[in-house]
Formats: structure tokens, sequence, C-alpha cells
């Protein structure tokens, strides 16, 4: 319960934070921040898969990624949706590095469920054709974060054999699916993009996918306030530690690409939902 606490107590301080020295983004986000330390609309297990799987990308100590996924497991995950989240993760970001911290920690994982007795299932609810469909891109393009990547290009045109390989191991990471939803996919990439700040607006195009996809504002809100601490004591539990910036300069970078991207929704009468209707 102290760790609870203490996240409780540093998200807090943060929107305290925000109201004080931000005046663009107190008045619209400091009370829904506030709404969105729980994962309400996100849920236990999605909260705690997304800790698990930016675990392996700062490289905490290996104990605190295992008991990060012992909570995705208690929270009702499953091996195949974290053994995707890891991997989305890693091609995103982490590289070989954050898969080998996270499988390693995964195997870990489940060889002390399994020495206890506790459940570890090997998948969830079968994931639909839906959610093996990759990301669609407009032509012409709608928004600025749908600019066309030059590097499937490039590497095609100078390595043929290497660009074949890639665009096979990406099209079977999402084709072979067994756990990871597309939404989830996307939760995934906007934390990463949060976490690092990367460029606008690559940040934006994975909340536009987000939305495309089924996610609200409440939900992504809940992604951005577990970013705020997912890199918290990697360098105090191992020296190789990934030291990333603070939990208020990601808040503050992802409020404000969601705030552009509601704006832009909203100017092409698209859907961003608030919260679910369920």
């Amino acid at each position: 319960m102290a760790m609870v606490a203490d996240r409780r107590e540093y998200l807090a301080a943060l929107i305290d934070m925000v109201r004080v020295y931000d005046p663009h983004l107190a008045p619209q986000w400091a009370d829904r921040l506030a709404e969105a330390v729980e994962p309400i609309e996100l849920g236990a297990r999605r909260q705690a898969v997304i800790q698990a799987a930016l675990d392996a990308m700062v490289h905490p100590a290996m104990a605190v990624i295992v008991a990060h996924m012992e909570q995705a497991f208690d929270a009702g995950s499953n091996v195949a949706e974290l053994l995707e989240a890891v991997v989305t993760v890693g091609n995103m970001e982490s590289g070989v590095h954050g898969i080998h911290d996270g499988i390693e920690a995964l195997g870990n994982a489940i060889d002390q469920r399994e020495g206890r007795g506790a459940p570890v299932p090997r998948e969830g609810d079968p994931l639909g054709p839906r959610e093996r469909i990759g990301r669609i891109w407009h032509e012409p393009a709608r928004f600025p974060g749908e600019i066309p990547m030059r590097h499937p290009g490039i590497l095609e045109k100078y390595d043929p054999d290497l660009w074949l390989a890639f665009e096979q191991w990406n099209d079977a990471c999402l084709e072979l699916r067994h756990g990871l939803t597309r939404k989830m996919e996307e939760f995934l990439f906007v934390a990463v993009d949060s976490m690092i700040r990367w460029p606008i607006p690559l940040l934006d195009r994975h909340m536009h996918a987000a939305f495309e996809v089924g996610a609200t504002v409440q939900e992504l809100l809940e992604v951005v306030m577990t970013c705020a601490t997912a890199d918290q004591g990697a360098r105090e539990s191992n020296i190789a530690g990934r030291q990333l910036v603070g939990g208020p300069e990601i808040v503050r970078y992802a409020l404000g690409a969601l705030d552009r991207v509601i704006a832009e929704r909203t100017e092409l009468g698209l859907a961003a939902p608030d919260r679910s209707l369920n």
C-alpha cells in the first residue's frame, strides 16, 4: 500500500504544479488529471500491462519488472498479452534490450506463479479479425501527423532483402497476435511517445489512431498519468536504469498533443468521445 500512497501523493503534487505553473493547461485539464489518477476507464489490467511493458524500456531491476508482471496477471492479464506488449514497445523504442528484459521478467513471473499454484492464463478472449488490421492512413492526409514515413522506402531501395525481412516481421507481429488489441497497441504507442516526448506531431498521430479504434479522452488521460510515474525508481534499483524527463514534463507534453488532436477532430467532425458510454 505504501507504493500506491506514494504514487498518489506524487501525482497530487504534479497536478498542483500544473495548476500553479501552467495557466494554459490548468483550466481545462487540472481537474481531469485528478480524476485520472486511478484507472477508472483504462482498468487495472491495462494499466498494469502498460506499466510492465514500459519497465522493459526503462530497465529497472529485474525484480521490479517481475513484480509488475505479477500485478498484471493478478489484474486479469495473460501470457499472450504481456508478450505482445513487450514486443510492441521493443519495436518502438527499447529494442532487443527491452525485449530481453521484458520477456525474461515474464518468464520469471510465470515460474513464480506456477511454483505457488497461482493462475497463469496463456490467452484471454479470442481476438477478432479487426484486431489484426493495421493502421489506416488517409490519402490525402487529414491531419499533420499523417505525414508519410520515408524510412520504409529508403530501406527498400537500398537493401530490399533487409526490407523484406523487416516487413515480414512487422506483419507477423500484427497478424499472429493472440492477446494485444489494437486499442491497447495505441495506448502503448501513446505511452512511449509521451515518455520520450517524440517530436510534434508524431505523438499526435497515435492519439488520432487511438480515437479511431474506440479510445476516449478519459482513457488517454489515464494512460498519461500512468506514464508520469512509469520510470520512477529505475535508476535507484538498477545502475543501468533509464532516466527520462520528469512526470510534469511528460504530462504537459502529452496534454499539448491531446489538445491539438481534439481540436483537429472537432474541426473535421470526427469522434473524440470524452468518456465511455458503458
